[in-house]
């Protein structure tokens, strides 16, 4: 059986990735996750507003945000399991606008950016190209990836995903591998998705230098303690290795 120190092993905690992060890559995933669930509004010509919405398992990570950027607001959404992060006095505005500009490129969001741009008078850099050592797609992954596995199977298998609306705002993910398909449900959107096990480990790899800042962090922590139990066996009732299979499910399903 496994050591009880593997199955049992501590996840490292979130707040450690919040105080290591450095600002440019933090700057990075913000752009990505701007491009996800982030808006820009210039209201009678002459503010500008911020918002950021995310679930209930991230308030933390607005509070984060909050901290990084020295201004705005954290504030739950009546009637809505999440959290909305904003952002309207015109110095905080300057100092996200500079922070981010070249890193926004969702169909949606750049003519917003590039209004906001106009209203501050900041020269709208356009997005640069991607390498897979951009923390953007860490950002983006927060807002609109997702981890998931299928353990109902005969055999076990996990995958990782994200999803638009547009396929060009999710083509930059074929760097790590996979495919796109297009899914009918929800209104219509394009996934990227990989399941094989060197693509996801590989993307880890990625995740090793550009950390997930959200709550899916602690569900990517147990990725290799996954393959290990599946190399194992552990999910047939046979193996010795069973229960800690069913620790690993249990976790896997609480990593909210």
């Amino acid at each position: 059986m496994l050591e009880s120190s593997e199955t049992l092993r501590v996840v490292p905690c979130l707040s450690n990735s919040f105080k290591s992060v450095s600002n440019e890559k933090f700057n990075e995933w913000l752009a990505g996750l701007i491009d996800g669930d982030g808006h820009f509004r210039v209201e009678k010509n002459k503010y500008g507003r911020f918002v950021i919405v995310m679930g209930i398992n991230d308030y933390q990570t607005l509070l984060f945000i909050k901290e990084k950027l020295g201004s705005g607001s954290v504030t739950l959404i009546s009637g809505k399991q999440a959290y909305w992060y904003r952002l309207c006095n015109t110095a905080g505005m300057i100092d996200l606008v500079n922070r981010i500009n070249g890193n926004i490129r969702n169909s949606k969001r750049v003519p917003q950016f590039i209004t906001l741009c106009y209203l501050l008078d900041i020269q709208y850099i356009p997005a640069i190209p991607l390498t897979i050592n951009n923390a953007w797609f860490a950002g983006f992954f927060d807002a609109d990836g997702s981890i998931k596995g299928n353990f109902v199977r005969s055999v076990p298998v996990i995958s990782v995903s994200a999803s638009n609306k547009f396929r060009n705002d999710i083509e930059f993910f074929l760097l790590f591998g996979g495919s796109i398909y297009y899914d009918k449900r929800s209104g219509g959107s394009y996934s990227w998705e990989i399941t094989s096990r060197l693509d996801i480990l590989n993307l880890l790899k990625y995740f090793e230098c550009c950390v997930s800042l959200s709550h899916k962090f602690y569900r990517l922590q147990r990725v290799d303690e996954y393959y290990s139990l599946k190399d194992l066996r552990a999910y047939k009732i046979s193996s010795l290795n069973h229960n800690d299979w069913l620790i690993f499910k249990e976790n896997w399903k609480n990593w909210k």
